[in-house]
């Protein structure tokens, strides 16, 4: 008799995550453990399962950061106004 082995990621640690720049639209894939302290603290404190798979994330990417931060100038932390 053979049996069917299938295997399950692990959500938590194989989920990739695409990041976008509202700057200038660069596309970022992250795969990463990070969510997993996110995806804890919703559940625990909020009950509520988070589902990482296609999760899209918006920022500014770092290049982008650094031309706003020539241009429009930045606080003492390299902040620009909403950053």
């Amino acid at each position: 008799m053979s049996v069917a082995v299938i295997s399950v990621p692990d959500p938590m640690h194989s989920v990739m995550n695409t990041s976008i720049c509202r700057a200038c639209g660069k596309i970022l894939h992250l795969e990463c453990g990070f969510m997993e302290e996110i995806v804890r603290h919703l559940y625990e404190h909020h009950r509520f399962a988070l589902e990482c798979s296609g999760s899209v994330l918006m920022g500014v990417c770092a290049e982008c950061r650094t031309k706003m931060n020539d241009s429009e100038g930045a606080d003492d932390d390299g902040n620009v106004g909403y950053l």
